[in-house]
């Protein structure tokens, strides 16, 4: 289990809720960027 998982557990909800808003995001813009970095990849192509 990551480190940051159990941390959590021991934070208020509005900070939780907060946390997973934040994580959420965060896995998003990985998804854009690499699919940004696809694109641009086959732009140089």
């Amino acid at each position: 289990m990551p480190v940051a998982a159990v941390a959590g557990a021991d934070l208020d909800p509005a900070t939780a809720a907060e946390l997973r808003q934040l994580r959420a995001l965060s896995r998003r813009q990985a998804q854009e960027l690499a699919i940004l970095k696809k694109a641009i990849a086959s732009c140089l192509l």
